[in-house]
């Protein structure tokens, strides 16, 4: 069953900070993120529980090959994008930065 998704506008900013961030370093790459971004929604809006749990109800989708997380919440009736963060950081930042979410 496929759920509708949605994407809060703390992910909304994450995802448009990482883009420049990576377009920055090589322009294009921006847009291979959000390519791939969309590609992971569409496989978690498929299979909700596929990601692995990573904090609580919180789990996570790693987009390859970007060192990028997609953080998720599955609800009864939709999917919940909660952040994208950088894979690299101390897992308690992460912790952190999700408990505010």
């Amino acid at each position: 069953m496929t759920l509708p998704v949605i994407v809060t506008t703390e992910a909304a900013i994450d995802l448009a900070e990482l883009a420049w961030s990576y377009d920055a370093k090589s322009p294009g790459l921006g847009d291979q993120l959000y390519e791939v971004f969309l590609a992971r929604l569409a496989q978690g809006a498929d299979f909700p529980r596929s990601g692995r749990t990573y904090y609580r109800a919180t789990r996570r989708f790693l987009l390859r090959p970007f060192h990028v997380f997609l953080m998720y919440r599955v609800h009864e009736k939709h999917i919940q994008v909660v952040a994208l963060m950088d894979a690299r950081q101390r897992p308690r930042t992460i912790r952190r930065t999700l408990r505010g979410r």
